[in-house]
Parts: structure tokens; sequence; C-alpha cells
């Protein structure tokens, strides 16, 4: 075999699904070992202790009260909820689970890879039909492949929903881009079909109806001759609505989805989530923030989901954010009446509305960068000597501008890209590691106490909040009493008060408000003096933050005598048990320091 034969003609469909797999393979190998981690977890509990949910709606849709994690969180509000339909992943899940037990993450990680290179295979058949471009396409679904912002959904057994849920959006788009090319009805049925499949994997695919319906408004019908930007809008319009046939169907299935979704109880109810419905103006001005901070992901290699963590930084990613759309506008204003371009950059912005309905982070970029990838790749192909190969037939922009700015998008969003896919794909099991390590290195004390009590004073930050449960339940076996009392980034100090109570404070907010505490919140203030109460001990309220939003200090009043519980804290360093044992009552003992985040991750 000649590899300059090779090198000289196009690769078959066959050939580039097989490269995607063996890139996608070689740069996540290290995610195939990295077994279960956070929510998995929840899983695994689900069918090891044969929880009884509705294969049709999937264990994803189980209401919270089923899920014996949630008990362990003292400050979980009535009413909270997050309920998914999401079958095909909990099928998935569960036919792994029934074929290799435990043994299953292995298979379920080879499948993200797998199902991540098809991805990636699907962005190139798509962007082939839209722009009749074969290099271009290519390089796209590249792009797309090696993308840094994915290192985390395709290492995450959890976060397989999404890349799920979009390779049945692609799929679905192409053969509506195929029907509407050649009119054979089995295409079009096709189309509905994986739209359908795309709704049973994750609530994403809501936007393929209108991905759909924007491809008939753009790129269906030929370009009007009319200048005026308003008569040219209204005839476009009238012509949309003159072929309503095409995209309809697909608007109709997505009502009925809808429709189902709500009147079946799914959806979320607490604080980290912004319903666009109910809370609108919270909505609106996450979007505010959020949809610069895509654009910083789309068009830089900074890690926008460290947002999460360090609110300091949510503003250089907003001015990043305007920064770089200008730069991408300027980039384009040449190319806007290349209708593929247009209907790209106004995709990338659509698809972020349902993604926005919480905090920005690079998860939410997994389908909005299917039409970000040929935007990037578009303006790499403007660097001179590419252009000069590759699109001799077309329009130059603005002169020097496109090319520096090309060399700029191939530097960050190839070579840079691929660096840090492989750097990620390295480091991420670590972090997610460091979450089971909470249970691992206090197991000690689990299993030498006989009393099936345990409470956690703090961890070793918010990422454990509420997976210990359902880790220590995966290592011992069984379920036992589990109670976390504070899981953040912070300092934290405890005061014996009587034989049966004790305080927990904190110098700063993070304890109740950082972004796993409000999983189980519904209400946004926290007043002095309220109570919560559960089996084993009523919390109260003693301070908050000015801006009521947070627990500065809480008071804990057992129904039992503290010494007949299992008490353990984290010193910044190690774990430890705790014993009140009375000689320090009314004293503020120093428990420890978790305030480096970047540690608690590691």
């Amino acid at each position: 075999m000649n590899i300059n034969n090779i090198l000289k003609r196009r690769l078959t469909y066959l050939e580039i699904a097989i490269l995607f797999f063996i890139i996608s393979l070689i740069i996540f190998y290290p995610y195939i070992t990295n077994k279960f981690h956070a929510d998995d977890f929840i899983f695994v509990s689900i069918l090891e202790e044969i929880i009884s949910f509705n294969p049709l709606t999937g264990f994803w849709a189980l209401d919270f009260q089923d899920i014996k994690t949630f008990e362990s969180l003292w400050w979980a509000d009535d009413g909270v909820n997050g309920r998914f339909f999401r079958p095909i992943p909990s099928l998935v899940f569960s036919a792994f689970f029934l074929i290799f037990g435990r043994d299953a993450a292995l298979p379920l990680h080879m499948l993200s890879i797998l199902l991540h290179a098809l991805v990636s295979f699907t962005v190139f058949l798509l962007f082939l039909r839209l722009s009749k471009r074969y290099t271009i396409s290519l390089v796209a679904a590249f792009i797309y492949l090696i993308c840094e912002d994915h290192s985390m959904t395709i290492g995450w057994i959890a976060t397989n929903t999404d890349i799920m849920a979009v390779l049945f959006i692609n799929l679905a788009l192409i053969f509506h881009v195929d029907y509407r090319e050649t009119f054979i009805k089995k295409k079009f049925i096709l189309s509905n079909v994986f739209l359908l499949i795309a709704f049973f994997c994750k609530e994403t695919a809501v936007i393929t109806p209108f991905a759909i319906m924007l491809y008939e408004f753009i790129l269906s019908e030929p370009s009007t001759k009319q200048k005026i930007v308003f008569k040219r809008f209204y005839q476009r319009a009238v012509s949309f609505f003159g072929i309503r046939k095409y995209w309809r169907v697909s608007f109709f299935l997505l009502i009925i989805y809808v429709a189902f979704y709500k009147l079946a109880g799914f959806g979320i109810n607490n604080i980290m989530y912004y319903d666009p419905f109910k809370r609108t103006a919270l909505y609106l001005s996450n979007l505010v923030v959020g949809i610069p901070t895509m654009f910083t992901g789309l068009l830089t290699a900074y890690p926008i989901g460290l947002n999460l963590f360090y609110k300091e930084y949510v503003l250089v990613a907003v001015i990043l954010g305007i920064i770089f759309y200008i730069l991408l506008s300027v980039g384009l204003v040449k190319f806007w009446k290349e209708k593929v371009i247009h209907f790209c950059f106004l995709l990338f912005i659509l698809a972020l509305l349902p993604q926005l309905s919480t905090d920005a982070s690079e998860r939410q970029l997994y389908f909005p960068l299917v039409p970000g990838s040929f935007l990037l790749s578009f303006l790499i192909f403007q660097i001179p000597f590419l252009k000069k190969k590759f699109l001799k037939d077309h329009l130059s922009g603005i002169k020097y501008f496109n090319s520096i700015f090309g060399y700029y998008l191939a530097f960050t969003s190839i070579f840079l890209a691929l660096y840090l896919s492989f750097y990620y794909a390295q480091t991420f099991p670590q972090s997610f590691k460091s979450i089971e390590n909470v249970v691992i290195n206090s197991k000690k004390f689990i299993a030498n106490e006989k009393n099936d009590k345990i409470v956690y004073l703090n961890t070793t930050g918010q990422f454990p909040t509420f997976y210990i449960n359902d880790i220590i339940r995966y290592h011992f076996k069984e379920y036992k009493d589990v109670h976390i009392l504070s899981s953040f980034n912070g300092k934290i100090w405890v005061q014996q008060i009587s034989e049966n109570s004790f305080a927990l404070k904190t110098n700063k907010s993070g304890w109740l408000s950082n972004m796993f505490a409000k999983i189980v919140r519904t209400l946004p203030k926290i007043e002095v003096g309220r109570k919560y109460a559960n089996e084993l001990f009523t919390a109260t309220i003693v301070q908050t933050t000015l801006d009521h939003e947070d627990a500065l200090w809480v008071k804990f009043d057992f129904n039992q005598f503290l010494d007949n519980i299992l008490f353990i804290y984290y010193d910044g360093s190690e774990f430890h048990e705790l014993k009140f044992d009375g000689t320090k009552m009314e004293v503020w003992q120093f428990l420890g320091d978790t305030s480096d985040i970047m540690k608690s991750m590691m």
C-alpha cells in the first residue's frame, strides 16, 4: 500500500470512521480504567439494591425521595426534585451492569469513546451535506473530535447521555438534509425516528426541531435577490411557512414531548437550575453571563468550568467572550451570505439557550460545538496557503485579519486542543477518584465502628457532597445511616454545647451556596432560626451571610448522646474521628481548612 496514493485520494467514510475511533482511543484511553465515579455510584446502588423503577422511563426518572443519597443532606428543602426522561441511557447502563456487574465500568467507558468518535463522524457527514466541501467538513469533525472541552463528558459514564443525544440529533439532521435533497420518504421517516430516539436520551434534543426549522429558513430555499433586509426577511418568512410540511412533523413531535414531559412530572425544582418559565429573570440574567462565556469556550482554551468554583473569574470569561465574539463577527462579515456560515452561527447561539438553564461549563458545549466546529474550520481555511488550495473559488476575507485569526484558531483549536485533551485525560481520573477517596481514606473508622450512624462534620471540599452515602454502600455492600453536615471549600470550626448538641461555623459563604449544595435547595434565602429536622437530629440556622443566601453558623441537636455516633472530620490533610467527651465544652475547636479548590480536586 503506497502512503502517497492514500494521501492523494479522499478517505472513504469507513476509513474516516475507523480513523476517528483510533484517534479517540489514543487520546482518551486513560478513561478506560477510570471505573465508576460520582453519579455512577448512585446508579449502581439503584441496580444492586433493586430499587424499583419503570424501565420505560429509566432510573433518571426516580424521585429524590426514592434515592437514599439525598437523605444524607440535612439542608434539603421540601419539594426539591430532579426527574429526567432518559430511558435509553438508563437501559444501556442497566444492560451493561446486568452482563458485567461491577466490571461494567470498563466497557461503558469504551462505549463512550466509541460513541464520541461516531458523533465526530456524523459532524463530518452533516457538514459535507450542508457545505459540499469535503476537506473543511473533515477538519471540522477532527476539531470536534479532539476538543478539550469534551474531556469530562467522555470520561464520566453518567454524561454519556450527552453523547447519545447528540449522536441521534446529528443523525436526525443528516437524514432531514438527505430527504430535502432526494425527497426519498424513507429518509424523512428516519429523520423523525432519530429525533424520537434523541428525545429518549436527553433533554438537549429539544433543539433539533428548531435546527430543522433554521435549516429550512436559511438553507433550503434559493437566495432572494431582494436587497432590503426587512423585505428579504419577510419573503423568507412567507417561504418558510409555505414549506411547513417539511418541518411541522418534527415541531409536532416536540410539542408532544414537552407536553408529556410536563404532565408526567419530569423536570427540576432546585436553585441550581433556572427554569425559564418559573424563574425567567434569573434565566435571562444567566444568558447575559453565559452566552459570552460560551463564546470564550468556543474560541479560546480558557477552561470555563473554573467559573463554577472561582466566581471572581466569571467577569474575565465574559469580557473574553465579548472580545472574541467581536473578532468572530469581523472574521465572518465577508462570508455572511454563505448560507452554511449563517446557519452555523445562529445554530450555535440557539443551541446555547436550553443549555444555559444553569451556569456555563464545558459539558454544555457538547452539541453547540457541532456548528461551532465548522465555523472554526472555515476560518482556519482562510490561512493563505490553505485558502489557495481548498477555497480558490471563494470570496476573500479581510486582508491580514482573517489570515492572522485563522492561524490563531489553528493553534488553539487543533494543536493546543490536542495537547490539552491528552493532558486532561491524564489528570481528570485523579479528580474523579478524589470523590471516592473521601470514603477510602475514612473507611477504617467506619469498619471499626459498631454503631451504624455515621456523621461527616466536613469533607475534602464541595465535590463529594451527595455521593458519600452510595460510595459507602458500594464498599460495604449495604446502606449505612450517613449524614453530611458540611461539604464545601473553606474553614470550619466546631463547638460542643451539651452531651447531645454542638455547633459548626465558618467564616465565609460556600457552605450551602456551592454548586452541589444548591441541588437540594429550592428556596434562595436562608433565614436565622429556621429548623431542618430528620430522624437523627434537628439543625437550626444561627447565623447567615448578609444576603441570607448562605449559612455561617448552624446548631445541631441530636436525639441521642453524641458518644453513640461516629463523627468524622477532615483537617485539610487527612480524616480523623472526633469524640465529643465534654472536655472542650463551649470552646470553638478548629477542624480544618479546605479552601484550596484545586487541592480538593486531586
